[in-house]
């Protein structure tokens, strides 16, 4: 494994430290936006329209500008709107009104959407068959790494920035941390000025739109698995800052665990590799989903700390050791030129799920809490591994 990792190619490493500048950056973004918008004294039903604004400009515009993307260099695609997330979330700490915070969300929601589109298919573009499943999991071992980092420092960073900077009040010190993020984003946008330029497989013109999506069966169904689990992940994945702060967890503690949950994920994914050859791709992804559930459901009865703690790192690290096998299996289902595609179907099928539950998860955790969530998703998880074995494992 080693030596394929040392194998790869130099987009394929520049890719991967771009990665890790912009996950160190939105592991600090994740972790405090929330915090930062409660602490301007905002409701939670306010709250959860922005960050369903960041999910909806995904969900609305993946398809759209994957047409755009793929007329275009890589290179200049990546670089260009990497560069505006930056902007944007540095436009985002300019203003406290709801309508223009909910509008600054929805941009960084759309500059994300070249990521999300691009990442599959370029890291398949740029590697070999056979050095795939360790590109992607060493992709994946980068988000942990760099996630960890970003959620030990996020933690502390506005008490941090506050003291040295001077500022008044804990409000300034989160805003102070969420410009690093901004900062950290621009600075993920430099490796890729570094790209080779190369040509890759596109789209037939000239066809009816309709001609272009002919996938298979299993793609559409996987597709139609990944909406139920996405319904089920944005109502509660998003809020679960909000969670712990709800349960007395001062901001520095939520940092430390989620940092304790990306030091497992870091721990777990080099097993991935071991569980696709164990389980295959697809099967391993149901089985750490299955896994998930019972961490999922404790998570709404679980009030000591050390148990609800357990019980969230737990089911963080079954979802995740999945997720490298997930990625290379969509983009298995489907030929090389519809690879853009559909990784942008499956970015709007996600995030426009999550758009969808964050309203309505807002409305349940000011009314009844987050038992409900926790629940819910549960069942979720459930139907769409039911659907991922019954028309992508068996056949």
């Amino acid at each position: 494994m080693t030596g394929s990792r040392l194998l790869f190619s130099r987009n394929a490493w520049l890719f991967l430290l771009s990665n890790g500048l912009g996950f160190l950056g939105y592991a600090i973004f994740l972790l405090l936006l929330n915090l930062y918008l409660a602490k301007s004294g905002l409701s939670k039903e306010v709250i959860a329209w922005v960050n369903a604004a960041i999910s909806l400009a995904g969900g609305l515009l993946a398809l759209p500008l994957s047409a755009l993307y793929d007329r275009m260099p890589r290179k200049i695609a990546l670089f260009s709107f990497t560069l505006l997330q930056g902007l944007f979330t540095f436009l985002l700490l300019f203003f406290q009104e709801p309508l223009f915070l909910v509008g600054s969300a929805f941009l960084i929601g759309a500059s994300f959407t070249v990521y999300m589109v691009l990442a599959s298919p370029f890291m398949m573009e740029n590697t070999s068959p056979e050095q795939r499943i360790a590109l992607f999991s060493t992709n994946y071992g980068i988000l942990y790494i760099t996630g960890l980092a970003g959620n030990a420092v996020g933690g502390f960073l506005p008490s941090w920035l506050g003291g040295f900077l001077g500022l008044a009040g804990e409000l300034e010190g989160l805003r102070a941390g969420l410009a690093v993020a901004a900062i950290l984003f621009s600075l993920a946008a430099i490796p890729f000025l570094f790209l080779k330029s190369y040509h890759h497989q596109r789209l037939p013109t000239g066809k009816a739109p309709g001609s272009r999506l002919r996938f298979p069966k299993s793609a559409w169904m996987f597709l139609l698995a990944m909406l139920i689990i996405s319904l089920g992940a944005g109502s509660f994945v998003p809020f679960l800052n909000l969670f712990f702060s709800g349960r007395q967890f001062s901001t520095g503690e939520i940092g430390l665990i989620f940092t304790l949950g990306s030091a497992v994920n870091v721990v777990m994914t080099p097993l991935a590799p071991l569980l696709a050859r164990w389980l295959g791709k697809i099967r391993g992804v149901i089985g750490t989903l299955l896994a998930s559930i019972p961490f999922l459901v404790s998570l709404a009865f679980v009030r000591q700390p050390a148990l609800l703690i357990g019980a969230f790192v737990s089911r963080q690290a079954m979802v995740n050791l999945g997720q490298p096998l997930l990625d290379q299996y969509s983009m298995e289902l489907v030929p090389e030129a519809g690879r853009a595609r559909f990784a942008a179907l499956l970015t709007s099928i996600r995030t426009l799920a999550w758009a969808f539950t964050a309203p309505l998860a807002g409305l349940v955790m000011q009314r009844f809490g987050f038992s409900w969530l926790f629940l819910g998703a549960a069942g979720l998880y459930l139907i769409g591994c039911l659907i991922l074995w019954r028309f992508c494992a068996r056949n």
